[in-house]
């Protein structure tokens, strides 16, 4: 589990529960906090820190938390008094396998490196409210000059062929039927390799 996942759970949820402006930076701020406490699975943040670091007013702040956790975005416990409640983010959003609050269950989730060192992470099974999620497919990178390499490598053997036949007053003529077929599958491949050219661009 990650600060990215995280984030992106709380956004599909978003989308389904539609959460007001408040509830928004109160969930970002809880999150900070969580981060800050090295995503232990309960923190305790009291109303006036809140309220002083969001430049909110205790009120909203309170709304925010209430709507917040009837929404299932965060768990949150009052401990009475002058205590400051405690909050959890992990257990709400239920990142890990089980079923709640809009993520049902995450599974295999594997980090690989590209390239050019950017972390990305590909979800093996992943269901959203009922709703089943392909899990991304990650194409290796094509360079073009690879692509212009084998390009001209089929277009050479094409020629070869061609030039194994001969000509008449009836067009061009290969050598033999199978030429002919091989010649076909090398047209085809070319036509491939050029739409894939294309898309690269």
């Amino acid at each position: 589990m990650s600060y990215i996942d995280l984030i992106n759970a709380f956004w599909r949820l978003h989308r389904k529960k539609q959460f007001s402006s408040n509830a928004v930076a109160v969930f970002f701020h809880l999150l900070n906090i969580n981060n800050y406490h090295k995503w232990a699975e309960w923190f305790e943040l009291s109303y006036d820190n809140m309220a002083l670091t969001l430049k909110l007013d205790r009120r909203k702040c309170m709304r925010s938390v209430r709507e917040l956790s009837l929404k299932k975005a965060i768990s949150s416990e009052n401990q009475g008094g002058r205590l400051p409640n405690k909050y959890s983010i992990k257990s709400a959003l239920q990142y890990q396998n089980g079923t709640t609050n809009g993520l049902q269950s995450v599974l295999q989730t594997d980090y690989k490196r590209t390239t050019n060192g950017t972390l990305l992470k590909s979800i093996e099974n992943r269901d959203i409210e009922g709703e089943r999620v392909k899990p991304p497919t990650n194409k290796p990178r094509v360079f073009m000059s690879d692509l212009k390499a084998k390009k001209a490598i089929l277009e050479k053997r094409y020629k070869a062929l061609r030039d194994a036949g001969y000509e008449d007053a009836w067009g061009h003529h290969f050598a033999n039927n199978e030429d002919r077929l091989k010649a076909r599958e090398l047209k085809q491949q070319l036509k491939a390799l050029e739409d894939r050219m294309l898309d690269e661009v």
